[in-house]
């Protein structure tokens, strides 16, 4: 296990013991300090996520779907930043800007993945001879 992972795990509980105690006193500081708290954990864990993208890129470029690959990365990130926004969304009492933000983030990943889906269609058509 990663030192920026224990960093990650410290300040969530650190957080989540600190939100708890605002959300009791019946603070607007909850959802602020839960927010922060997110951003916290997502710089600790960049140098690793880096380290996938970069292992990522190396794989794809190297192989015969690295035309594809670029955009898969991109869905991929649309995916986990749409999902990040939509907890921090969800953590903040706003409910319905979260399933906005979730539903944004869908529509975007539909619109990245409509040339994957024009290559599979002629394909599949040059298969079946058509």
């Amino acid at each position: 296990m990663s030192a920026e992972l224990l960093k990650a795990f410290g300040v969530a509980i650190l957080c989540l013991a600190v939100s708890s105690i605002l959300k009791k006193l019946e603070s607007p500081f909850a959802a602020a300090l839960i927010t922060v708290c997110i951003i916290s954990i997502i710089i600790f864990i960049l140098p690793k996520i880096k380290e996938v993208v970069d292992t990522a890129v190396e794989i794809g470029s190297g192989s015969a779907v690295s035309v594809y690959f670029p955009v898969i990365l991109k869905i991929c990130a649309v995916a986990f930043i749409g999902e990040t926004a939509a907890d921090i969304a969800s953590s903040a009492g706003e409910a319905y800007l979260s399933k906005a933000i979730s539903f944004a983030g869908r529509c975007e990943i539909v619109v990245l993945s409509l040339p994957l889906i024009r290559e599979l269609v002629s394909s599949a058509e040059s298969i079946a001879g058509v």
